[in-house]
């Protein structure tokens, strides 16, 4: 195996300073959004949005042939370390076995994922760590 790696830490860093997967922005009073939620975002967007295109646009597109998403299960809560695998790509169903995981899960749509592997990886799984921060 050969390649690079490009690592995003904590790209909604309101998020990871108070420990919420949501992203205050104000526009007339505070809305919280979700950036998971608004993924491949807009490049004239919301604040939110506005990253998530950076990010997918500046740094992922034309560089990654793999993606994996790494996300905490929640907070206050213990999950099963699980990996959403995009049912559609049989390569992506194939990478989660190579993890020491206690669920895979085939997902045939929906969530950023399968957006992220349509758009600018060839492959993409979710693997979402068992106990939360």
């Amino acid at each position: 195996m050969s390649g690079n790696v490009i690592g995003i830490l904590g790209p909604n860093r309101p998020g990871v300073e108070w420990v919420t997967r949501k992203w205050p922005t104000s526009n007339l009073g505070t809305t919280l959004i979700n950036p998971n939620r608004t993924w491949r975002g807009e490049e004239s967007g919301n604040t939110v949005e506005r990253q998530c295109w950076l990010i997918t646009n500046r740094l992922i597109k034309g560089n990654v042939d793999v993606g994996v998403d790494y996300h905490t299960g929640g907070t206050g809560s213990d999950f099963a370390l699980f990996v959403f695998a995009y049912a559609k790509d049989a390569e992506s169903l194939r990478m989660p076995e190579l993890f020491p995981v206690d669920q895979i899960m085939a997902a045939d749509s929906g969530g950023s994922r399968p957006r992220i592997r349509d758009d600018v990886a060839h492959h993409c799984d979710l693997i979402s760590l068992g106990v939360p921060r």
